[in-house]
């Protein structure tokens, strides 16, 4: 029996199935969707609706969470509803991008999901930022942040503080920790802030990139706000200028 065909035998379902869901998702996914593995520590996806940002940052949930067996993941929604419909349940989400194989305890009401390997997912509100002041992680998604309100900045400063374990894997490599935010913007000062910084590995993308997996009556509506400051931003992705932005809210 050759090296691949042992290792394979001797592999875990929960390993058979971090495989397939990785290799199903790399041959799926468009290049943009798919994150290098490191030489980061902060990430955005700032894009129009439709593009696939969810399940973006799902797929990047699974892969660092079977990467790094016992690593501690938290997830950010704008509100709970958001963490329950969109992050965790929805088409999208992470109950249908992590295979169930890989399962091996779900807390509904606490939004916590334990893998076979050990890593732990836990998913919190923007609505309840101090939750985020005791909780230490090693990776964090954040979804729709420019949909976080008025505690956005609170909650962001306490992912800063709170993303600050280092994963020693089995050889001694550190491997540091990241923020990576999907999001719709709005014409918001600090976010303007977190993609004009020299660190942050921006991926800008339209709702058209995505146009493949989208209803055409869907296209055909939205192309009423082309040539608008609602097209740039939520078809486009753009980040439209801050005074303008202010004066069409």
């Amino acid at each position: 029996m050759s090296l691949a065909r042992r290792l394979v035998a001797s592999a875990s379902a929960g390993d058979l199935a971090y495989l397939d869901s990785e290799r199903r998702w790399l041959a799926s996914a468009r290049p943009k969707q798919v994150l290098p593995i490191d030489g980061w520590s902060l990430a955005v996806a700032m894009s129009g609706r439709g593009f696939g940002k969810t399940m973006m940052g799902a797929s990047w949930v699974r892969r660092q969470a079977g990467l790094y067996p016992g690593c501690v993941v938290h997830v950010v929604a704008p509100t709970y509803g958001d963490l329950r419909g969109v992050v965790f349940g929805g088409p999208s989400g992470l109950m249908n991008q992590i295979p169930a194989p890989m399962i091996e305890q779900i807390n509904h009401s606490l939004f916590e999901m334990r893998l076979y390997n050990g890593t732990l997912i836990r998913g919190y509100s923007a609505e309840a930022p101090d939750r985020l002041r005791g909780p230490q992680c090693h990776f964090l998604w954040g979804d729709e942040t420019a949909a976080w309100g008025n505690t956005a900045e609170e909650m962001l400063a306490n992912i800063d503080m709170s993303t600050r374990l280092a994963y020693r894997t089995h050889d001694g490599r550190l491997v540091q920790p990241q923020r990576f935010y999907t999001t719709t913007p709005r014409p918001l000062q600090w976010l303007k802030k977190m993609i004009d910084r020299e660190d942050t590995l921006l991926v800008i993308g339209s709702t058209y990139e995505n146009k493949a997996n989208l209803a055409e009556s869907f296209l055909r509506e939205i192309e009423q706000y082309e040539g608008t400051q609602i097209g740039r931003q939520e078809i486009h992705g753009e980040l439209i200028d801050i005074e303008i932005g202010r004066a069409h809210v």
